[in-house]
């Protein structure tokens, strides 16, 4: 959108020189130098701003499950042949990688995950994470229309429509009125909001304007947004998140509340 295409470009060859063979499944980061191993240390003799501790190097998400990754860079690849069109550079590495990308969603949708916000308690079926395992199949697909890929389109549909119906049937809470941060839960979370950005559910759906409007209710914080509102891994969550407010904004928009 600003211009800048070798920026662009630049991101998308870094992926490329990353992504492992099809049976190897993606690490949720790398070092900037695209090291895999990023062991998390505490440097207790440095403190942040204000005084703020700890302060860390290095990550122990880096070795999570986070099903999510795989919809975020499927639909990276799919905006970028958009942009760039289907001869860009590198189209057939591009290609190979949407297909090691629906082999390993395919084969671990249905697995539950830390999820978006790295939780480091037990796995769980997270909405965001299904939403972005449809995604992959969905701009996959896309990509395959792009390049006339009819048999891999015929393949794919089948497994995008029983991600979405898992979806619809699992991380709807009647009790609660809305789509929950995962599969049985009650407790909201603000990147369900973004169902309706990757396209998932429409605006208009009833269901989704529901969510909205219980998220803006539940977790909504002197007009920012907390990210959720249950216990995580360091307790209750006392601050809220710049980004959610954004999404939250975007979705009142959306669903006609301007």
């Amino acid at each position: 959108e600003l211009g800048h295409k070798n920026v662009a470009r630049r991101y998308l060859q870094f992926i490329i020189d990353l992504i492992p063979d099809k049976a190897e499944k993606l690490q949720i980061m790398y070092g900037i130098n695209k090291e895999k191993k990023l062991t998390e240390e505490t440097l207790e003799h440095l403190a942040g701003y204000k005084g703020s501790k700890p302060v860390r190097i290095g990550n122990a998400a880096y070795h999570q499950k986070q099903n999510d990754i795989y919809g975020i860079l499927m639909d990276v690849i799919y905006e970028q042949m958009v942009k760039f069109s289907i001869d860009i550079e590198n189209g057939e590495d591009l290609w190979a990688i949407t297909k090691g990308i629906v082999w390993i969603v395919s084969n671990n949708w249905k697995d539950a995950d830390k999820g978006i916000w790295e939780f480091r308690t037990e796995d769980r079926h997270f909405t965001f994470s299904k939403v972005l395992c449809w995604t992959a199949l969905d701009r996959a697909i896309k990509v395959a229309e792009m390049l006339g890929k009819q048999h891999k389109i015929d393949k794919w549909e089948p497994i995008r429509a029983e991600i979405w119906q898992d979806i619809y049937d699992n991380a709807w809470n009647d009790e609660v009125g809305a789509y929950t941060q995962s599969y049985g839960s009650k407790d909201l979370d603000a990147s369900v909001l973004l169902m309706e950005s990757y396209g998932c559910v429409d605006a208009k759906d009833e269901r989704y304007i529901k969510t909205v409007n219980a998220i803006g209710d539940e977790l909504s914080n002197d007009g920012l947004l907390y990210r959720y509102k249950n216990e995580d891994d360091f307790g209750l969550p006392s601050s809220s998140f710049t980004v959610c407010t954004f999404w939250y904004i975007n979705s009142l928009f959306k669903i006609g509340e301007e």
